[in-house]
């Protein structure tokens, strides 16, 4: 891990300690991408990541201060990038936490929790238990009417199923949901329709 990135996680995760007795003391630090953490992530994000850093990171982004669970979850959606098969190991605490960030109101949040998660199904050591825990979720907030804010996160939602329908559980779970699938065919939103004709094309519907 660079030390500039290894520098600015040991800042952020100063203020996170302090922001639970203090959650407004440090309101005036965020958000925190001015001191480029998201790239430094990104340019890290071929080292090998430590369990510690990816502990602290989802610490911040289930923390109770919006700010610093904005700049967690972006970090953890800039290292996923390159990491999902090392993160498949935290799964079992990363469901969780994507399962709230999605439900969020906050369209940030929810955001980096959609890029988070397209990102892990990359890795097909991922798939399954994202099947298994976060479709209908996927699928809620990809019908989720209105909110134009929205609107990325479900193209990244639309990405995280195409990844999971590669392989024969996420073509059994999604068999169902086809019609939901669907109705967004020929959506003139193109990152969409092409992740989602994707989908289709391997569910072998025409």
């Amino acid at each position: 891990m660079c030390c500039e990135f290894q520098q600015i996680l040991e800042k952020i995760f100063g203020i996170l300690e302090d922001s639970r007795s203090n959650p407004t003391r440090h309101l005036h630090l965020v958000p925190l991408r001015q001191h480029r953490l998201w790239l430094s992530a990104r340019e890290s994000a071929k080292t090998v990541l430590e369990r510690d850093t990816v502990d602290r990171l989802v610490a911040m982004a289930g923390c109770d201060n919006v700010d610093v669970q904005r700049e967690g979850s972006a970090a953890l959606a800039a290292i996923s990038q390159s990491n999902s098969q090392q993160l498949s190991a935290s799964l079992p605490q990363l469901v969780p936490l994507l399962r709230k960030l999605m439900l969020a109101n906050d369209e940030e949040l929810c955001r980096n929790a959609c890029v988070f998660l397209a990102n892990l199904c990359v890795s097909e050591a991922c798939r399954a238990e994202v099947v298994k825990s976060l479709l209908m979720n996927m699928l809620n907030l990809l019908t989720e009417p209105g909110h134009m804010g929205r609107r990325d996160s479900k193209r990244h939602v639309a990405r995280a199923l195409f990844e999971c329908s590669k392989t024969p559980c996420g073509v059994s779970a999604l068999s169902p949901h086809v019609s939901i699938l669907q109705g967004y065919r020929d959506t003139q939103d193109s990152a969409l329709q092409g992740s989602i004709r994707g989908t289709l094309a391997h569910l072998k519907v025409c």
